[in-house]
């Protein structure tokens, strides 16, 4: 079976089930082992894990909002984060990436 609209399949993952009420984790991921949804509210972030010269090496980590964000900033982001655009002609919007400046100390 292949998975046509992935948005759609999160959003009945999201429903009430067994899973969620009894407060287990589940993920589902593809045949080569990509994330599609897990329970948790984690983002998956990239970020520049190492540079040589001019070439950028990506590293991915979840990141837990709550701890970084305000309820109000979290929704405001997951408008972007989880937008589905449907773009119908060449300049029409096709999705977002939402960008930021860290410093870890």
């Amino acid at each position: 079976m292949r998975i046509k609209d992935l948005a759609e399949v999160k959003k009945e993952l999201l429903k009430v089930s067994l899973i969620n009420l009894f407060e287990t984790e589940m993920a589902v991921f593809t045949g080569d082992w990509q994330l599609l949804f897990n329970t948790n509210d984690y983002w998956l972030c990239g970020y520049t894990e190492r540079s040589e010269g001019n070439r950028h090496f990506a590293g991915y980590g979840f990141l837990n909002p709550r701890e970084w964000f305000e309820a109000e900033e979290i929704t405001g982001l997951e408008n972007y984060l989880y937008a589905n655009p449907k773009p119908k002609k060449v300049g029409d919007l096709a999705g977002y990436a939402v960008l930021g400046n860290f410093i870890l100390a």
